[in-house]
């Protein structure tokens, strides 16, 4: 952890350690706290200092992969403070790199071992489609129904206003949340009409959500 901190980041760097704490913890059985820790803060601080280059080629995919696999660790070796900074920092991911995607561009989808994600920026009048499909292939393979996410556009006045959506997906309920509909994450994002800038705020509230 320590050598990174001298380290000059390029883009190239960023998938050096993600690929780097991935490859650490595909053994869990020789992960210790102390390993969780200092990977962890790795991650952080990558993430935190330099967004926009963990959005260059595949590093989106590389660094959420690398989250993954330590939330993968198990509940006795991650804390509390750790397991919401992992949440904030995938968030962080997808926000960053949504600030580059054009209106009506084909969804961003992100397969990691035990997260999915699905992103993309539309409109009322352009939206791609109402209803997200999310499923693993392993899920395919026996035959489980895929995840459908709707999001019902009629409260959206103005036809033309940008908006910014996410789905995130957990399949081993990292979080310990008490429903198989609560490892379901959405996010929503809108270019406020009365603003100057093209910069998208959070209104959770203007988008009606449904699972089936």
């Amino acid at each position: 952890y320590r050598s990174t901190l001298f380290q000059t980041v390029t883009a190239e760097v960023v998938a050096q350690r993600s690929k780097a704490v991935t490859n650490i913890f595909m053994d869990a059985s020789q992960i210790t706290a102390s390993a969780v820790k200092n990977c962890s803060m790795t991650l952080f601080e990558t993430i935190s200092a330099y967004p926009a280059l963990c959005c260059q080629g595949d590093n989106q995919y590389l660094m959420t992969q690398a989250l993954t696999k330590i939330l993968e660790v198990g509940a006795g070796l991650i804390s509390t403070s750790t397991l919401a900074n992992l949440s904030l920092a995938i968030t962080s991911i997808i926000s960053t790199c949504l600030s580059g995607v054009a209106v009506g561009q084909e969804p961003e989808s992100i397969f990691a071992d035990s997260l999915q994600i699905i992103s993309f920026v539309s409109t009322k009048s352009t939206s791609i489609s109402s209803c997200v499909s999310m499923q693993s292939n392993f899920e395919k393979s026996l035959g489980v129904p895929a995840s459908i996410y709707c999001q019902n556009l009629s409260a959206l006045s103005n036809p033309s206003q940008p908006f910014a959506v996410s789905v995130q997906r957990y399949l081993n309920n990292p979080f310990h949340r008490d429903s198989p509909a609560a490892s379901l994450i959405v996010s929503h994002t809108f270019n406020s009409a009365s603003s100057r800038s093209r910069r998208l705020s959070n209104q959770p509230n203007t988008v009606t959500t449904t699972l089936t």
